[in-house]
């Protein structure tokens, strides 16, 4: 599923739901948040905000079992790795607090 979100922005454009005239909604207009493909090139759709969302989860250290269960993947290999470069803790981290945990008391 493809969602070509420029032709739902250009009727809410259209639409002039806000009342916005002249100067301020022709700023809006040429600006590309929200357009299909940005100057850059980069593209949103709904894989692309889906993508996003998986990524804000991991960044925040939610657990990867919940990230599998809301992105509705088949399994937590596939979350593993599209996000796991993505939690916060690094091997170091995981080192350190094994070596607190086991020598120090």
């Amino acid at each position: 599923m493809h969602l070509d979100v420029r032709s739902i922005v250009q009727q809410i454009s259209s639409s002039n739901p806000g009342g916005t005239t002249g100067k301020a909604r022709t700023k809006r207009e040429i600006r590309d948040f929200l357009v299909a493909v940005d100057h850059e090139g980069h593209r949103l759709d709904f894989h692309a905000l889906r993508h996003t969302c998986g990524a804000w989860l991991a960044t925040q250290g939610e657990n990867p079992k919940t990230i599998q269960t809301i992105m509705r993947h088949s399994s937590i290999t596939l979350t593993i790795d599209t996000y796991g470069h993505l939690f916060p803790a690094s091997k170091s981290d995981a080192i350190h607090r094994m070596g607190r945990e086991n020598f120090c008391g």
